[in-house]
């Protein structure tokens, strides 16, 4: 389940077009000694909004950086280099502030218990902060919701060349993503370059 919050925190969602693409919550949680309960809506529901053609219309416009998959990093004989090469990533450009919100909301909506909370955050962000437990797991969840989020390419064509087992291209991907993640957003860079030295390959 995601709150209104972490809703409004990822792209093309605004306070004026939400409850034309939403309306009613599927369900109101009351927690702690907060008197109003919070509004949540299910990922399906939330996913199939912004999958929508009024979404399309309604959807606020977002700022993006744009990059490019080095060329040389596929052989050029390879089928899968040129359409590689030729596709755009984008990273949308928000505050680290609107980050950590959709991270939240990203990290909460599967999980029972153990909810990260905006304390999380803005301990995270505290000037001084040299916690590094809790630095390395909010930039994880951040750093997992911009690549899962944030970052537009097209999806399609790394299912297909996953599908053809063509792991120098899904490597050269991978490291572009992670690359620009990390160039847009330099406080999450040294999980960026964690995460690629700790997974696939």
């Amino acid at each position: 389940m995601l709150s209104k919050s972490s809703i409004l925190a990822r792209p093309g969602w605004s306070s004026s077009n939400f409850n034309l693409l939403l309306g009613e919550p599927d369900e109101r949680r009351r927690s702690g000694p907060r008197p109003a309960a919070t509004c949540l809506y299910t990922v399906e529901r939330v996913l199939a909004a912004e999958s929508s053609a009024l979404f399309s219309t309604l959807q606020q416009k977002v700022q993006v950086k744009t990059y490019r998959v080095m060329k040389g990093l596929v052989p050029p004989s390879n089928e899968f280099a040129a359409p590689l090469e030729d596709m755009p990533i984008e990273i949308v450009l928000f505050t680290m502030e609107r980050v950590s919100r959709g991270a939240i909301g990203q990290y909460n909506a599967t999980r029972m218990e153990n909810f990260a909370t905006r304390w999380d955050f803005e301990h995270y962000n505290a000037p001084g902060n040299e916690d590094g437990a809790t630095s390395h797991w909010t930039d994880r969840i951040m750093v997992e919701y911009t690549r899962d989020v944030l970052t537009r390419y097209d999806r399609a064509f790394e299912a297909k060349v996953g599908a053809a087992g063509e792991n120098t291209v899904i490597l050269a991907l991978r490291n572009t993503v992670y690359h620009a993640i990390a160039h847009t957003y330099p406080r999450l860079a040294r999980e960026c370059f964690w995460q690629l030295d700790h997974s696939y390959g």
